[in-house]
């Protein structure tokens, strides 16, 4: 169960429990591994039925191993998006085929990095259908033997409840540092941008445009080992959307404390 906004359009804390099934199958020969995938992931909200859903998702893979810890790939998902009910948002249907490379990919850098295209059709003929190009990216660099940086980046669509509008371009780069200062003790930090692009215009406050969400935010935190098993930590995040419709504005901070147990 979370509190969390189910996407980063909205401008509540929509209450609503997710509930996910992943599962996948692989066969290995050689240099060759086949993978076949299926997940699932349902969202029920509290108060807004209309969001209630169900994304299902196939995924088929061809992996070559270049080297015996790199590979690149070829990747194909086939997936569509069921409502509950139709008043808000129409079902759709979507597929995405990308080529990759994942594993050591460069001295002390390892990670997965695809690109490919997509496309979104919906149900409804008032609805607009996505096609565009695709990204994920997730790079591990380990500095020192202290020090691990991390880089992310991800271009897709999102499914939208905004007025008229079926879907928003997603864009977002995230860093974050972990750092070993001391035998037990941990700091870490890091921060985000992105842009969310709406493609439909809409009226607020009598201007007329076309949607446009900048955000980005910045954490810091703390872990220290108390024994083998037992952790505590701190942390501070702060976030901020800039829209050109302000009423979509928003500032956030969170501090958090934390224990951990591990059996």
């Amino acid at each position: 169960r979370t509190e969390d906004p189910q996407d980063s359009e909205r401008a509540d804390l929509d209450k609503r429990f997710r509930n996910t099934i992943d599962t996948s199958l692989s066969y290995d020969r050689e240099k060759i591994r086949i993978m076949g995938g299926y997940r699932a992931i349902r969202d029920d909200y509290d108060d807004l039925e209309n969001l209630d859903r169900t994304d299902n998702m196939f995924t088929g893979a061809l992996f070559y191993q270049l080297a015996p810890k790199t590979a690149v790939f070829a990747e194909y998902n086939y997936g569509f998006i069921s409502y509950d009910t139709n008043r808000t948002n129409s079902n759709s249907e979507y597929h995405q085929a990308r080529l990759g490379l994942e594993g050591n990919l460069l001295p002390k850098v390892k990670g997965i990095v695809k690109a490919g295209y997509r496309t979104v059709g919906y149900d409804a003929n008032n609805k607009e259908d996505f096609s565009g190009f695709t990204l994920l990216g997730n790079i591990i660099y380990n500095a020192t033997e202290r020090t691990v940086i991390n880089l992310s980046a991800e271009m897709t669509s999102e499914e939208s409840s905004y007025s008229t509008n079926s879907y928003y371009e997603a864009n977002i780069v995230k860093i974050a540092l972990d750092h070993q200062l001391l035998e037990r003790f941990w700091l870490n930090g890091g921060g985000f941008y992105g842009r969310n692009r709406y493609p439909d215009a809409t009226t607020e406050s009598s201007a007329v445009r076309k949607r446009r969400d900048d955000l980005w935010g910045l954490n810091a935190g703390m872990k220290y080992e108390i024994k083998r098993w037992c952790f505590i930590s701190a942390d501070y995040e702060f976030k901020e959307r800039d829209s050109n419709f302000a009423a979509f504005d928003y500032t956030d901070h969170i501090v958090s404390a934390e224990i951990s147990f591990i059996f």
